[in-house]
């Protein structure tokens, strides 16, 4: 499977606090965080820990996918549908 075997952690809280907190953090594990403008909601990429971080907001929940694949702009179909930008 495409996401098999990343990782993907739910949050229960709004994505703008947390993306606000990563992106003032001096030191920590993540950088080059950026938002792909190619949704109509906000899609944030990042990297860290020897992976890339993709992290958006999907109805009451902030995903964060974790992966060694690059997907460009674009999130994989299986996903989306899942859990819709």
């Amino acid at each position: 499977s495409l996401l098999e075997p990343d990782p993907m952690i739910f949050f229960p809280f709004a994505e703008t606090d947390f993306i606000e907190k990563m992106a003032a953090a001096k030191k920590g594990p993540f950088f080059h965080l950026m938002p792909l403008n190619t949704f109509t909601r906000p899609v944030y990429f990042t990297l860290g820990m020897g992976a890339r971080h993709y992290i958006y907001q999907s109805g009451n929940y902030l995903l964060w996918l974790q992966t060694y694949q690059f997907f460009d702009d674009k999130l994989p179909t299986r996903l989306i549908k899942l859990y819709p930008v």
